[in-house]
């Protein structure tokens, strides 16, 4: 029996808003509240002013209250909220009472449309998949959150596919090669996205990618990707299914 799907809904992270050379650009924590809050604030017919603390937006997005996670992740959320407000994405309505307004964003993503900025659209059951996530600490959610949105970047539009290679990825989402290897894993093994390995035969083949990389929900059209490139790369070299020479295989 196929399995039934809930229709996917997106939220809308700018790429300029990454992009380091910015003086006003979201850090990894700043990413966090921004997405948080941009969710907390719901329908985008209802009040343009949000009522937020470190305390809501830990409850919103991890499940559980200040007093449960460590203090400095909480500081570093309280200085996240300051710096956000000050930078424009949520203007303060009135600091003391950390009340936002939210009309800023909304004429934003009202805009996005017209392609005045390059946005990525991220999958809201993505993010509650990171931060609900068991065995990860709030720091590495964060982190492991905004290496994603980073590498959503690199997933084609059209394609819907990411076959740059490792160190690409790494030079583009300013991490070390080690480190995307672990946070790939970390969002595959959760199923935030879906990854086609091609194998280590590909290795000393140029202009091959060894993995191709695309979001969990569209997972069939990123595996059939990665076969239909795999198929003809052992048809281009005259290899079979695991990689090794016809001619080989045969004179054994």
């Amino acid at each position: 029996m196929e399995e039934k799907r809930e229709k996917e809904h997106f939220i809308l992270v700018y790429n300029n808003d990454l992009n380091s050379e910015y003086d006003n650009y979201l850090t990894p924590m700043d990413a966090f509240v921004y997405t948080t809050m941009k969710l907390m604030a719901g329908n985008p017919y209802g009040m343009d002013v949000l009522y937020a603390t470190p305390d809501s937006i830990c409850v919103y997005a991890l499940g559980e209250d200040c007093s449960k996670v460590p203090q400095r992740f909480v500081r570093d959320l309280r200085v996240s909220l300051k710096r956000i407000a000050n930078n424009g994405y949520f203007p303060y309505v009135s600091d003391r009472r950390q009340v936002f307004d939210v009309s800023t964003f909304r004429k934003r993503d009202a805009m996005a449309k017209d392609g005045i900025e390059k946005f990525v659209m991220i999958p809201i059951s993505s993010y509650k998949k990171i931060f609900q996530a068991f065995g990860l600490t709030e720091a590495l959610k964060v982190k492991v959150f905004y290496f994603y949105l980073k590498l959503t970047r690199l997933i084609g539009f059209r394609t819907g596919v990411c076959t740059y290679s490792l160190d690409i990825i790494s030079e583009k989402t300013g991490v070390s090669k080690r480190t995307v290897q672990n946070y790939i894993k970390i969002l595959e093994s959760y199923r935030v996205i879906t990854v086609y390995h091609m194998g280590k035969n590909v290795n000393c083949y140029a202009n091959y990618p060894t993995n191709v990389i695309g979001q969990y929900y569209n997972r069939e059209k990123v595996l059939q990707y990665g076969k239909d490139i795999y198929k003809e790369f052992c048809s281009k070299y005259r290899l079979d299914e695991d990689g090794n020479k016809k001619s080989q295989q045969a004179s054994a």
